[in-house]
């Protein structure tokens, strides 16, 4: 019996040729050996003499620690499918919805939910797309199976729909329709797919592996000398030997560091330090890692450049802050929508949606946060202008009875209660 895999790809591709959207390369027009190749080589090689690819770029530290942060980061967000409860009240967790367990806890037989996002976040960021099949019984969604990008070519058809063509590992190519593919798409010129961020950073990293290159080629065959000796004459062989013995046994390891060297026949001795080429090396390097972490949208100082931490705000927790707001609010805007256009039915559309938490990430600024609901709250004697439900959906808790109204100001003084009229005097009553 064939196994789901089988069925699945074993649809028979369009027998013509291929032009990936997005793509400078037109495949129809490959008929020889040396084309390939230079189909293959095109683009990928920068103005530094590297060539660039996301398998070449990862090598690069600061590359792979701003993909593997992002990644990451957003992978350990909290799932939610956020929807119309028992109760009837909507706004409120389903824990039991298909969608919490597909993209919660296991999205398919080999990955973990946390592996699944990381990877196919790993995907975009590297990649500029990132691909998973739906594997179907009847409508309900059981497993979403990663595609990699490099086999994935986008086609765009003349009704405007979109044709994903799947190459297996034989060599045949599948096609999938628009309902059968998770797609997510970093930064897009043509709304079918995403830019490489490593091609649109092909000369910053191509300048970073050329300096790696070169800094190991300089400890391998490059010499470090510490300092010189210098002698007004000339040593004599039997000398020269006598003082490189001495040198090597009474002042080399660190067992013998710092200790005094005595110097005879007029030597003095001159100290080596590092050149000003040595120098610009070094700061050429700092640079490109600063320049990759400004491509990723990521805040020096989580890459280890702790000089450039004042760029971004006055602390640390500002610079995190910023880097939720501006960098990983992009990324969960994707994934959230992304999964509401291809995993969320039609006919659930109005009812459900899917939400990441991003409320562990906030927790730095507890206090700060804190202060604020309390003040949309009417705390400090303001004027409300938050609900408490309001408060709590911020958080996905769900809503309270009675939470829909503002609240009064919790320190108003409440206007003081008339005093009763005095009675009127009794008649015949004595007067004074």
């Amino acid at each position: 019996m064939p196994s789901w895999h089988d069925t699945v790809l074993s649809r028979p591709a369009a027998e013509r040729p291929l032009r990936d959207v997005g793509a400078s390369v037109d495949y129809s027009l490959i008929n020889s050996p040396e084309q390939l190749g230079q189909a293959l080589r095109m683009g990928s090689e920068s103005a530094a003499g590297a060539s660039v690819t996301p398998d070449s770029a990862i090598r690069v530290a600061a590359v792979y620690r701003c993909v593997d942060l992002r990644a990451s980061a957003l992978a350990c967000l909290p799932v939610h499918v956020i929807g119309e409860g028992a109760d009837g009240q909507v706004g409120r967790k389903v824990p039991g919805h298909p969608l919490s367990r597909l993209l919660g806890s296991r999205p398919n037989r080999r990955h973990t939910s946390y592996e699944f996002r990381r990877l196919l976040g790993a995907h975009v960021l590297l990649r500029g797309n990132g691909y998973a099949l739906k594997v179907r019984s009847g409508r309900r969604i059981l497993e979403l199976l990663p595609l990699h990008p490099d086999r994935v070519r986008v086609e765009e058809m003349p009704d405007l729909s979109i044709r994903y063509h799947y190459t297996r590992k034989d060599g045949a190519v599948t096609i999938f329709d628009q309902s059968d593919i998770f797609h997510l798409r970093d930064l897009s010129t043509d709304g079918v797919v995403g830019h490489s961020k490593i091609a649109l950073m092909r000369e910053a990293v191509g300048v970073a592996l050329q300096a790696e290159r070169f800094g190991a080629r300089m400890f391998r065959n490059g010499m470090g000398v510490g300092g010189a000796l210098k002698h007004p004459g000339r040593l004599g062989d039997a000398s020269y030997d006598r003082l490189r013995a001495d040198m090597e046994s009474r002042y080399a390891g660190a067992d013998n560091a710092h200790r005094w060297m005595i110097l005879e026949e007029n030597m003095s001795i001159e100290k080596l330090g590092m050149t000003s080429e040595d120098m610009q090396f070094l700061d050429s390097r700092k640079f490109q890692r600063s320049e990759i972490a400004m491509f990723f949208g990521v805040p020096p100082h989580l890459i280890g450049d702790v000089e450039k931490t004042t760029s971004w705000g006055s602390g640390i927790e500002q610079q995190n802050l910023g880097f939720l707001q501006y960098t990983l609010g992009g990324d969960v805007q994707m994934w959230e929508q992304a999964i509401e256009r291809d995993l969320v039915a039609e006919a659930e559309a109005p009812r459900i949606y899917v939400k990441l938490n991003v409320s562990g990430f906030l927790r730095a600024a507890a206090k700060d946060r804190a202060e604020y609901f309390s003040r949309a709250l009417g705390a400090g004697g303001s004027p409300a202008w938050m609900t408490q439900n309001e408060v709590r959906a911020l958080d996905d808790l769900p809503p309270v009875p009675g939470g829909d109204e503002l609240p009064k100001p919790a320190n108003t003084a409440q206007p003081a209660a008339p005093s009763p009229p005095e009675p009127p005097p009794e008649e015949g009553a004595a007067t004074q």
